[in-house]
């Protein structure tokens, strides 16, 4: 049997499998069809017969007792091969059929059977066939009855599965009902005209209506201006959100919304899904905290001003008449007014932005000539805490559509950030680079980094990692708060990383239209079997795995991932041991029975299960759900390389680097050297590396013109003798330079990458 054949056994037999009657008991609708067709044609006997991978099993028999047997050399089994009809006049007569058991056995002369197809593509997955012992004919209108019970038969087998799906669809409706009736969110379904069809009891509470006088009814009379002012119902998007609405009640009360609406089509007509939240209250307490803040901040900066000038009019004009202790007094006191003022102006910054009152005006600029103009103005403040900053990588140009003044103030923000918590003599880099359709930018400094805990709060208003630390360096915690809302008006995203050897804030910019360019994909090298029950977790999986450069198939049930490796070699096996048909620990144990299948990694999805058991099968790691993309790469890193020394390829010209780096690494890992990048090539196609050192400047080219076409399992490390930036994209797992490490420093680097 070739390739393309197994396949089409596979899909039979899901076909067959689909229909959920295989094994179960005699059913009088079959048997009545039996008996039709005995009476009709004169036929003693009469089987409607179920042909599954290996074996033949009899859903109705008249007048034969082998209700199961070998589906091998029977008139079934070639009915089902050719998915045709079959007519034998005289068995024993003909050579092609005297020798099958039927004939010899039992005694069959005579056989006229005809396949039964079932699921989208109408696969034969059984026979009605009529039988007897001694040799005969049917006429023509008698093979035409046999073809019409046929399809009766095919009708009653398909029937089942339709009513289980109906019984299986009135069950989620009622669930989803109960759900649609018991949200506290006011929901209503509109038809494509903007005619309500359908709503909760919680919307009926929050507009004041009845049930009766709502259905047919506008949405414009609770929410007026929607339709027309979004034109929702001819957007080519499948969503929209609307923070920003008013409804009005049955009194006339109008009062703030918050709306969502998701486009459904029904019968071959849109719907519409509107989500609607009663936000009064909500804004009421955020317009009285605006006010509140918006006043006092306008009243502290009258007095504020005043204290500044009186202050800078007696440090500059009056001063020679100052004692040094009376200066050293008024310079705290100018310094600490200037930070009150910069509180004030980012307070009245960030009430700006949320009530909406911050004008941004949108024109094209080009992002490295706004980089550099922000380094040059806060160079001054770098050089009172002796810091270096530094255009590290740019191209000529990057066109955004930006507010050039509200970026200046994003770039401020991240400098000046950097430079507080910059070891003295340090140096802060910028980078920008093209990541797609994206600029980004990036500003990275040598800091003792940022504690994790404090991830989820860092772009809050006034949030400090170390408010102990914050207070010695200055600071508002408004500035990242701010900073992330000009990004996002920009449609732009911020976020940073963060070691405790220093700090990466980047940020994303689109690209200003007709600059757009596209990715291209890696290579495929490997090719995994996801054996899940859930298709959603499933198409995830497969979705992960593909952007990785790894083919991958998909068996739901663990018939179907036994014949998938019966005709397909996998490197991986990623296996839930929850799946549709059984249990997946049984196929484990199998797949360890079998020589040349008990070497293949498996990668488990945990669902509780016998621990120990489990690593007597060796199993190579364990992924709890939802999978961590992370955890996903560590444990496809640890399969597929399991065994033996990790290998490291090390890009370097320099002789002494080599040397002293293979001394290093001599009881950690193999060690293998380029000189060039061609030489590199040429050790990376001839096998795997578990981790790639690279630098920057080789003879024929950037150390990074590598990472195109890497092996996506690959580590890789930048050991560079010039200051290197700590975002050099996603692929890299981590950035040294060669007079800022210690050998220690290097072997554990190297030791933490080179960990599963």
């Amino acid at each position: 049997m070739d390739k393309a054949e197994t396949y089409y056994e596979i899909d039979r037999l899901e076909a067959l499998h689909a229909l959920q009657i295989l094994d179960t008991p005699p059913e009088e609708r079959f048997d009545r069809l039996a008996r039709i067709a005995r009476d009709s044609l004169r036929m003693p006997i009469v089987l409607i017969a179920l042909i599954d991978a290996e074996r033949y099993q009899a859903k109705a028999c008249l007048g034969f007792d082998a209700r199961e047997g070998p589906r091998e050399a029977t008139f079934c089994d070639l009915v089902i091969q050719d998915n045709a009809e079959l007519v034998v006049r005289d068995a024993a007569g003909d050579p092609a059929f005297a020798a099958l058991p039927a004939v010899v056995h039992e005694g069959i002369r005579f056989y006229a059977g005809v396949p039964l197809h079932a699921g989208d593509r109408g696969l034969p997955v059984g026979t009605l066939c009529v039988m007897d012992t001694v040799p005969r004919t049917l006429t023509p209108s008698e093979m035409s009855l046999l073809h019409e019970l046929a399809a009766v038969v095919e009708q009653q087998m398909e029937l089942q599965h339709a009513l289980d799906a109906v019984r299986e669809l009135n069950e989620q409706r009622v669930r989803l009902y109960a759900i649609f009736e018991s949200v506290a969110e006011g929901i209503m379904i509109i038809d494509d005209r903007g005619i309500i069809e359908n709503f909760n009891p919680a919307l009926l509470e929050m507009f004041g209506y009845n049930a009766v006088e709502l259905p047919g009814q506008s949405a414009e009379v609770l929410i007026p201006g929607f339709l027309s002012e979004h034109s929702v119902l001819e957007q080519p998007g499948d969503r929209l959100k609307d923070n920003h609405h008013e409804g009005r009640r049955r009194s006339g009360e109008v009062f703030p919304l918050e709306i969502s609406a998701s486009r459904m089509s029904i019968d071959n007509r849109s719907r519409f899904t509107v989500v609607l939240n009663d936000v009064s209250e909500r804004r009421q307490m955020e317009r009285m905290k605006n006010e509140f803040i918006s006043t006092v901040s306008h009243e502290l900066r009258t007095p504020l001003t005043s204290i500044r000038g009186a202050l800078g009019l007696v440090l500059g004009k009056a001063s020679d008449g100052l004692t040094p202790k009376a200066r050293q007094l008024l310079e705290t006191a100018s310094r600490n007014s200037e930070r009150l003022t910069l509180l004030i102006n980012d307070i009245l910054d960030l009430e700006r932005i949320e009530s909406g009152r911050m004008e941004f005006v949108f024109a094209p600029m080009d992002l490295v000539q706004a980089a550099r103009q922000a380094i040059t103005a806060n160079e001054g403040y770098a050089d009172r805490h002796n810091v270096r900053l530094r255009l590290e990588t740019a191209p000529e140009s990057a066109p955004v559509m930006g507010d050039e003044h509200r970026l200046a103030q994003v770039f401020a923000n991240l400098l000046s950030n950097a430079v507080k918590y910059s070891p003295t003599g340090q140096t802060v880099s910028v980078d920008i680079t093209r990541q797609g359709g994206q600029w980004r930018v990036s500003v990275s400094d040598l800091g003792k980094g940022i504690p994790e805990a404090f991830r989820n709060r860092i772009f809050q208003r006034f949030a400090q990692a170390d408010a102990s630390d914050t207070r010695e360096k200055g600071g508002t915690g408004l500035g990242l708060s701010i900073t992330k809302a000009i990004v996002e008006r920009h449609d732009g995203h911020i976020d940073y990383l963060s070691s405790s050897s220093g700090t990466t804030f980047f940020f994303t910019l689109p690209v200003r239209p007709g600059e757009e360019q596209t990715r291209q994909g890696g290579d495929v090298r490997y090719r995994l079997l996801i054996c899940e029950h859930s298709p959603e977790a499933a198409v995830t999986l497969s979705g992960l795995l593909r952007q990785d450069g790894f083919a991958n198939d998909i068996a739901f049930t663990t018939a179907k991932a036994r014949r998938m490796l019966a005709i397909q070699h996998y490197d991986v096996i990623i296996l839930n041991l929850l799946l549709k048909d059984g249990d997946g620990l049984s196929l484990l144990r199998e797949l360890r029975q079998q020589p040349d299948l008990a070497g293949i990694p498996v990668i488990l999805i945990r669902n509780g299960g016998n621990t120990e058991e489990l690593e007597s099968l060796n199993v190579t790691q364990w992924l709890d759900k939802p999978v961590d993309p992370e955890h996903l790469s560590a444990a496809l890193r640890q399969a597929l390389h399991a065994g033996g020394r990790p290998r490291i390829l090390h890009v370097e010209d320099d002789p002494d680097v080599v040397q002293i780096t293979r001394e290093l690494v001599e009881d950690t890992a193999d060690y293998t050297m380029a000189t060039t990048l061609a030489e590199a090539r040429q050790c990376l196609a001839g096998g795997h590396y578990d981790l790639v050192m690279l630098d920057l400047s080789l003879p024929d080219g950037n150390g990074l013109d590598l990472l195109e076409g890497l092996d996506p399992l690959s580590r890789v490390l930048v050991f560079s003798g010039r200051e290197t930036s700590r975002d050099l994209g996603d692929r890299i797992g981590e950035a040294l330079t060669k007079s800022r490490t210690t050998n220690e420093h290097l072997l554990s680097t190297i030791k933490t990458l080179l960990k599963p």
